[in-house]
């Protein structure tokens, strides 16, 4: 193998691999292990199956860092069953190098191998020093049943990068999953979420701010969580306007009444007096779920489809703050970007401004959002949303919307809710 790096040696493994008992776990393909001269160097584990290309970038970025790269190859099919013995056997090689430091193991993945990621972050995560996922879904799979990885117990602490891409239909379904697990991290947790703009299936390449990351967790520190380039994206494209509505909020005053709405969906009931001119349309409307969508809603525009729209609700009862507070945190458990901008406080009535992002299988969706509540009581608080999708939005109509409807709301608790029916098994055979 030719060393593109002269600075650097290859290590011959033949001893390593040959030190491992007939019984160890299944010995990798090891391609090459390149550490620098004199040195005990960290190890980037890079498990592939993405093919040359996965295995250029990768090492591409560790050629600038004091890693040892040491690449594992296996097929799709074996890192997909979560059949990590290779890796683990790359591991116990590692463990026993007298140049490779096993206190310093990061795990690189693409795709194709991100199963196997994840395993061994399970599995491992007080040995190793940090992952690296390239375009990896968060899913965890069991004989039973699939759904999203989260870490678990010491992988909190462990340093994660995440890349992924935001293009609809492509690379913004990881994204989401992954503005899911986000929405989960609990407090002292390393977990960076690298939106590549633009980018779409297949192999991510990270930020450039990869490199100094890499770089604090060679150097055994906690490393700077990366950059969020749409979140910079949304606040540079946003606050401004987001300023102009906070502006609004204070000078508004209630737009003219309009029809009086009314809903009793169990357990809570809503009615307000909407703006002149805005009408009621149910499509707009999901039904009351405990979990997925705690509101009893109404859902009132001025044009059935249109850019400007608005939700009165009944919401849990809580103090107005903390009804906005689960609000935002509901839409990060969605893997929605909500962006708060302004907050503010009147008597028992609070208000955000904030913009939310969330991607369809066609486009990404945009709205910018004045959320206002009333602190409750009787178990029910009001919620108002007023949102504009358009690029040019009228914040003084917003504005006005909203204190018509903040104004004019009535909630109450009904009780008598019954989760829908489950539907039976389907017996075998049939």
């Amino acid at each position: 193998m030719t060393n593109l790096y002269p600075w650097l040696r290859p290590v011959a493994l033949a001893a390593a691999v040959a030190c491992l008992s007939a019984d160890a776990a299944a010995q990798p393909d090891v391609k090459h292990v390149i550490v620098p001269e004199g040195k005990t160097a960290p190890v980037a584990l890079i498990l592939n199956a993405d093919g040359d290309a996965f295995k250029r970038l990768a090492t591409g970025l560790l050629s600038a860092g004091p890693y040892a790269r040491y690449i594992v190859d296996a097929s799709q099919a074996e890192w997909e069953r979560g059949d990590v013995g290779k890796a683990v056997g790359a591991l116990a090689m590692i463990s026993k190098s007298s140049v490779m430091d096993a206190n310093r193991v990061v795990i690189v993945a693409g795709p194709k191998g991100g199963r196997a990621a994840l395993t061994m972050i399970d599995r491992f995560a007080g040995k190793l020093a940090g992952a690296v996922l390239l375009g990896v879904k968060p899913i965890e799979r069991t004989p039973v049943d699939i759904g999203l990885w989260t870490p678990r117990g010491k992988a909190w602490k462990l340093p994660i990068w995440v890349s992924a891409g935001t293009k609809p239909g492509e690379g913004a379904p990881t994204l989401l999953m992954w503005r899911r697990v986000q929405a989960a991290t609990p407090k002292g947790a390393c977990l960076t979420v690298d939106p590549r703009l633009g980018a779409g299936h297949g192999v991510v390449t990270p930020d450039k701010a990869i490199l100094k990351w890499l770089k604090a967790v060679a150097d055994g520190k906690t490393p700077a969580a990366g950059p969020d380039r749409q979140l910079a994206e949304a606040r540079e494209r946003y606050a401004p306007l987001a300023d102009a509505l906070a502006e609004a909020v204070k000078a508004a005053a209630a737009a003219k009444p309009g029809k009086d709405f009314a809903k009793r969906e169990s357990p809570m009931a809503v009615s307000a007096v909407a703006p002149e001119g805005w009408q009621r349309d149910p499509r707009g409307e999901r039904r009351y779920d405990p979990e997925a969508s705690p509101y009893v809603q109404l859902y009132l525009t001025p044009q059935a489809g249109g850019m400007l729209f608005a939700k009165a609700m009944a919401a849990k009862s809580g103090k107005a703050g903390d009804v906005l507070d689960r609000y935002r945190r509901r839409l990060a458990r969605k893997g929605y970007l909500a962006v708060p901008y302004h907050r503010g406080a009147e008597a028992a009535r609070a208000f955000e401004v904030l913009s939310v992002h969330w991607p369809s299988e066609t486009k990404w969706h945009r709205w910018l959002v004045l959320a206002v509540a009333r602190s409750g009581q009787d178990r029910t608080a009001p919620l108002v949303l007023v949102m504009e999708a358009s690029d040019k939005p009228d914040v003084n109509k917003m504005a006005a919307a909203a204190r018509r409807l903040i104004d004019d709301i009535n909630v109450s608790w009904i009780g008598g809710y019954q989760p829908p029916a489950t539907r039976p098994a389907r017996a075998p055979g049939r």
